[in-house]
């Protein structure tokens, strides 16, 4: 296996694990276990077809660009401005989303904080690196998936050790959409998993195979973490999930919360660095100012939003990752197609559709 397809996968593969996995187990008990599973799969094939049209428009595209970018260049600069203001949308959800969740993940590791010295302590650690350009975040993104490939693995093995009770079978909902649709979505990062493979021979089918196989892992992981979880939690789950298991295990709690931290850390910094790259190529920003400006994404969030992260997350999943798998099915037709691709389209927008019903 070529390192560099090596690369792209975990480039994948961390560019979905975020903040979005530790909503999963508590949306997955509210929703009914079992049906959120079957859920769970079909939205993994659902993100694929989104996946694989928005990798025919980078493949035919000329340049480096993000969604904006390419919006511009297809549908004109309507639908540019409309794809900036969606960016702007999720990144102040999702920022926040993972900003209180990096806060509560800080305090469990260091009791003596509060939940606002906690967010100003990780803001202010994860500007500074997103200021300094240096190595430090490209090693994270070797780090930190494997971290995530273990942790997962981690809790499953741990429910063999002891006695359990049985996971508590909710009534069936489509509660489990919204955040089961944004842990599985890494459009963001997709043209730069394409960067990686640029030059390899046969570059456009490692791509399409590297996005596949990193979307696959994250789900495969994020089944045997909901279920392992639930298992272990029990009566003492919590949205946020450590709190609730500190009552079960400080051990597990502070294990669990070291590699939170670690990952909404890296998932803050790749929404910085697209915003970045929104700025510097789609809008024509100088690149330092360009660098600058995504840091008060973060800052307007916590000031502005006041609700829940799972109910942010879930309104992110099914409204703002919609409006862009629309915007992508509208470039992929301006591309030459078959009637696959029409199906595929329609697949798309008829299961977001039916996720609208999970809003309250």
């Amino acid at each position: 296996m070529p390192p560099k397809f090596t690369k792209a996968i975990f480039l994948q593969f961390s560019g979905i694990v975020g903040a979005g996995i530790f909503s999963l187990p508590f949306v997955y008990q509210q929703s009914n276990f079992y049906t959120s599973i079957f859920g769970l799969l079909f939205l993994t094939l659902i993100t694929a077809l989104i996946n694989l049209l928005y990798i025919d428009i980078i493949n035919a595209t000329p340049g480096d660009h993000q969604l904006p970018g390419y919006a511009q260049i297809y549908l004109g600069s309507f639908f540019k401005k409309l794809s900036i203001l969606n960016i702007s949308f999720a990144s102040l959800g999702a920022t926040y989303a993972f900003t209180t969740l990096a806060s509560s993940f800080l305090i469990i590791l260091l009791p003596n904080l509060s939940l606002q010295s906690a967010s100003i302590i990780f803001l202010s650690f994860l500007f500074l690196i997103h200021l300094s350009n240096n190595n430090f975040s490209s090693k994270l993104s070797d780090i930190i998936p494997i971290f995530s490939l273990f942790l997962p693995v981690f809790f499953f093995s741990f429910i063999f050790q002891t006695k359990l009770p049985s996971i508590v079978l909710n009534s069936p909902s489509l509660a489990f959409f919204g955040p089961t649709i944004f842990a599985l979505s890494g459009l963001s990062i997709l043209p730069e998993v394409e960067e990686v493979l640029r030059g390899q021979k046969n570059y456009r089918k490692l791509f399409k195979k590297a996005s596949l196989t990193g979307l696959f892992l994250a789900s495969f992981l994020y089944l045997i973490f909901s279920y392992s979880i639930l298992k272990i939690s029990g009566s003492f789950l919590t949205q946020d999930l450590v709190t609730g298991l500190v009552k079960i295990s400080p051990f597990l709690s502070k294990v669990l919360a070291l590699f939170g931290l670690c990952t909404t850390f890296k998932a803050s910094l790749n929404f910085l660095n697209v915003f970045k790259e929104v700025f510097y190529q789609d809008l024509n920003i100088k690149e330092n100012l360009a660098r600058f400006l995504p840091i008060l994404i973060p800052i307007l969030a916590i000031i502005t939003i006041k609700t829940s992260f799972i109910s942010i997350i879930s309104l992110i999943g099914s409204l703002s990752i919609f409006l862009s798998a629309i915007i992508i099915s509208l470039i992929r037709l301006k591309l030459p197609y078959q009637n696959s691709h029409r199906f595929q389209i329609l697949a798309i927008l008829a299961t977001f559709l039916l996720g609208l019903l999970s809003l309250n």
